[in-house]
């Protein structure tokens, strides 16, 4: 289960219950196997057989969020969580996470790292993803460091401490911090399901390189992977293969790269075109984005902006937006490809 093997566990679970014994908590067993692999029906028809336990609340509080979407059903799931339960609240923790609310979840994750330092230990990490999220490289790199002098060769801090080096220096920088991985995968056949996050980043690291072999096999793992192709495709002015990985995957965004994203492809299919629809498209979510209280004040908040003026020709109002962020961008190759 925790090397990522759903099926092979939901096999073994059902032999045990079949065979063993007929002891319920094996259909619980089985519905979180089925989470996992992102089959909520079937998740749902085994909770129902599974008995009714803090496991049993914690999946029923994932299956509101991702599956029903029903805000009254996951407050009440809240509610059957109990605040002393460490895993109740990483769960609940998660579940903030996911909904963008990295400032709830790093509240719970203090709390319960400062009950037992050195047990929980780990819960480090989940703080500097938390950061990572905010755009708070460096902090997220001091909270990793401690966690690294102790555990040196685990493979998500590594992770995160090279997507965090890539953002603030280059993919250079960013390969260096994983390359102990990279030694490793170049050894073995160890099916380890982190090694597709790595792959994933190298990918990117090295500025697409490999992408059209790398990227689509991870669209249905990694949702990273699906906007690193679209990117990869706009920078290689593959514009209706963009678009066809913007309407399958992204139909409704659900954070700001994704709009930003969407909008950006419906622009340049809206131009090719002559499509006053996609032209639309990406002129509301450019302002929506821009205009915006989280991102007004962000690079790519004013770049949003400066956007959506261009669709509307109202050229003032768009050296405005590039000009109260020149100094941050700089004439790098990567603006003049923009």
């Amino acid at each position: 289960f925790h090397l990522g093997k759903y099926e092979k566990s939901i096999s073994i679970y059902t032999e045990l219950y079949e065979s063993e014994s007929s002891d319920p908590i094996y259909n619980l067993f089985v519905g979180c196997c089925l989470f996992h692999l992102g089959k909520y029906e079937k998740c749902i028809k085994y909770l129902a057989k599974s008995p009714q336990n803090r496991l049993y609340n914690r999946l029923s509080l994932h299956l509101s969020y991702i599956y029903h979407n029903d805000e009254n059903k996951m407050l009440q799931d809240i509610n059957k969580l109990s605040e002393s339960s460490i895993f109740d609240q990483l769960s609940l923790a998660s579940i903030y996470f996911f909904r963008n609310k990295f400032q709830n979840a790093t509240d719970i994750y203090k709390r319960e790292w400062v009950k037992n330092k050195k047990l929980n230990i780990a819960i480090q990490i989940y703080v500097a993803y938390c950061f990572f999220e905010l755009d708070r490289f460096d902090t997220s790199n001091d909270i990793i460091s401690p966690y690294l002098i102790k555990y040196p060769n685990s493979i998500i801090a590594l992770n995160l401490k090279s997507c965090n080096n890539y953002r603030l220096y280059n993919g250079k920088v960013a390969e260096q911090d994983i390359k102990p991985i990279l030694d490793i995968m170049s050894i073995t056949n160890c099916d380890n399901p982190f090694f597709n996050i790595i792959r994933h980043n190298l990918c990117v690291f090295r500025d697409g390189e490999n992408a059209l072999e790398i990227l689509p096999p991870l669209l249905n793992i990694i949702n990273e992977a699906r906007l690193n192709l679209c990117i990869y495709h706009l920078k290689n002015e593959q514009y209706i293969e963009a678009y066809q990985i913007i309407t399958k995957y992204i139909k409704k965004p659900s954070s700001a790269i994704e709009y930003i994203l969407k909008a950006i492809v419906c622009s340049c299919i809206g131009q090719i075109k002559q499509s006053d629809h996609e032209l639309k498209i990406a002129i509301k979510y450019f302002k929506l984005i821009g205009s915006s209280s989280s991102e007004c004040d962000t690079i790519p908040g004013r770049q949003s902006m400066a956007s959506y003026h261009i669709l509307n020709k109202s050229f003032n109002d768009v050296l405005i937006y590039l000009e109260s962020i020149k100094e941050y961008i700089g004439l790098t190759q990567q603006s003049l490809d923009i």
